[in-house]
């Protein structure tokens, strides 16, 4: 599924990630002390919303696929911080999450999304995490934290026009 839909295979995509997504249902239910597999389904759901559904327009999907994401890969990453696969996933579940939050202007749902996404994620990829969140906690009206974060951001010497942009708007 991930490699059609560069291509274009949209409906082939689709329906190889609901075959791959079955497989894996059955295997955690078959096999229900395996991680990987948990894993693998968690990543499946998180590829699944995030490359096609949301991308595709179907926010309301992709948030569900997200949270189904979250709730096999949250538990995994508990047992076991310390595996990158689940906590890049899970990660990548709350940072996708919390941008369809934001498509739907639900901001103060999407803070929280952010939050997670900002612990999950090396200290390098936090400031641009930062910087989204900062924008939603201004929709959501929590403005003097979207300031403050705004400010401390700003110390970083990194940024792009468009980032700077976003920073005034704030």
């Amino acid at each position: 599924g991930i490699l059609q839909i560069p291509l274009g295979q949209r409906l082939e995509a689709q329906e190889h990630f609901r075959k791959g997504l079955a497989v894996y249902e059955k295997m955690i239910v078959d096999f229900p002390a395996v991680p990987e597999y948990r894993v693998d389904l968690g990543g499946g759901y998180c590829n699944f919303a995030g490359n096609l559904v949301s991308q595709g327009g179907k926010l309301s999907d992709g948030l569900e696929l997200f949270s189904k994401a979250i709730s096999v890969l949250a538990p995994v990453h508990e047992r076991e911080p310390r595996d990158v696969e689940a906590k890049e996933f899970l990660r990548n579940s709350y940072h996708g999450r919390a941008i369809v939050h934001t498509q739907l202007q639900q901001y103060a749902k999407a803070i929280p999304d952010w939050d997670k996404a900002v612990e999950l994620s090396t200290e390098e990829e936090q400031p641009g995490i930062r910087a989204a969140r900062a924008t939603s906690r201004l929709q959501a009206g929590q403005v003097k934290e979207a300031v403050a974060e705004v400010a401390e951001l700003a110390k970083r010497p990194f940024w792009n026009a468009p980032h700077w942009y976003n920073f005034a708007c704030v």
